[in-house]
């Protein structure tokens, strides 16, 4: 390589180096990061052509340098309408605000495993959980969250097309409402041998009898007679030959200008309702199939249904 050359090739570097520490942002694979202090970058941006699955790097490097990854901005993959799948790494601590809004094909969500807790913002424009506006059916929870919990929501609450949800080694806990709502979950893997710690309301609404636990081979008994999990009737660690399948759940509610119907009961069945704080509104005995409450006011309320079988409780907002 002649002088001439080599000395363009160094300016051309320099002016790379320039441009990265002038900016103090830089892109990779449709992703845009920018520096942070030390060797560290967040996330900014996703191009809102990307499509399919999205693995966030745990590091990315830029003119020579490894930066690892950190965080993920506010409004990072806003509106990014063809992205379905999302894994986010060990080394992402935080998550802002309104990161995953409007994301209309985001069905699945992997949270690596990881020791530390990923703190999670919302969307504040809905006063709900980072994903409620994402068709997220299936999640790998592989370590702790963290965030707010803002009129009974958390990052996954009342989402109602998560349906398969497997809580990795890691999880001890589960907080407030991290599941709340959460009405189509068929199917909980847990791959701690010791049930992770639940809030009181950590499943509130989830039905119990139509959701089924597979759990560590050896753990079924612990789980049986942990506070919370022994709410769920089918528990199982795949060794068992036998398993009584799952009661599906056959009344219908209906949730809307101050009434609060139902229908598709057994006759004789009752209905209870109250606030979320405890309160109690009525309790109705269904008559040909069918009951309701009528004059309801704006906020949240818990319906416990006993019909054949073991009760049902539902967490429903009256808007």
């Amino acid at each position: 390589m002649n002088c001439r050359r080599l000395h363009i090739l160094m300016l051309a570097f320099a002016a790379g180096l320039c441009a990265v520490a002038a900016t103090g942002h830089f892109s990779v694979d449709g992703l845009e990061y920018s520096i942070l202090t030390g060797n560290y970058a967040s996330l900014v941006k996703a191009d809102a052509s990307l499509t399919g699955p999205v693995v966030i790097p745990s590091s990315v490097r830029a003119d020579d340098w490894e930066y690892a990854v950190t965080a993920i901005d506010d409004k990072a993959f806003e509106e990014c309408v063809g992205v379905t799948s999302v894994t986010i790494p060990e080394s992402v601590l935080s998550i802002g605000n309104d990161a995953f809004s409007f994301c209309s094909t985001l069905a699945e969500v992997v949270v690596a495993d990881g020791r530390q807790p990923l703190s999670m913002g919302y969307i504040p424009m809905l006063n709900a959980g980072l994903f409620a506006d994402a068709p997220v059916a299936t999640l790998y929870l592989g370590r702790e969250l963290t965030y707010t919990s803002r009129r009974g929501y958390s990052p996954f609450s009342d989402n109602k097309s998560l349906a398969s949800i497997t809580i990795g080694a890691n999880v001890s806990k589960l907080g407030e409402y991290m599941f709340a709502g959460c009405t189509s979950v068929k199917n909980i893997i847990l791959l701690n041998p010791t049930p992770p710690a639940l809030a009181s309301n950590s499943f509130s609404g989830i039905l119990t009898d139509g959701c089924g636990l597979k759990v560590p081979v050896g753990a079924v008994e612990a789980y049986r007679s942990a506070p919370g999990w022994s709410e769920f009737p089918y528990i199982t660690d795949g060794t068992s030959s036998l398993q009584e399948p799952l009661k599906e759940v056959q009344f219908r509610v209906v949730a809307e200008a101050g009434t609060i119907s139902l229908s598709g009961l057994s006759e004789g069945a009752v209905a209870h309702l109250s606030r979320i704080d405890g309160a109690v509104v009525a309790v109705n005995k269904a008559e040909s199939g069918v009951t309701m409450f009528e004059g309801l006011t704006p906020g949240c309320y818990m319906l416990t249904v006993s019909d054949a079988g073991p009760s049902v409780t539902r967490k429903l907002i009256m808007r």
